[in-house]
């Protein structure tokens, strides 16, 4: 493990984790605390690693619970090209209906 840059090696790790399927979408991660002697470091630097996590979309923090894999696959946007909302809808076996309203 780098040194300097500890929490991102541990990003890497538990990145590598989530997509192989070790941690499936709806699971929570091991706690802060697990996870800081699982790694042999501070819960600071766990706390860097989550908050990478979180902006790269892994995970969603959820206060009191602790730390829940997202199914990317399931909010996946696309890079390229325009998709509206009710083809995200769609995708995802949703539906979407627009009314107009007169006043």
């Amino acid at each position: 493990m780098n040194k300097k840059n500890k929490y991102y090696d541990i990003y890497l790790e538990l990145e590598t984790k989530i997509l192989d399927g070790s941690y499936r979408a709806g699971e929570l991660l091991p706690s802060e605390h697990e996870l800081s002697k699982q790694f042999e470091v501070s819960r600071e630097t766990i706390r860097k690693a989550l908050v990478l996590l979180l902006e790269n979309g892994f995970i969603q923090k959820l206060q009191g619970k602790g730390s829940v894999v997202i199914d990317r696959e399931r909010y996946a946007f696309p890079v390229s090209g325009l998709t509206s909302f009710k083809e995200l809808h769609k995708a995802q076996n949703m539906n979407a209906v627009t009314k107009v309203i007169k006043k």
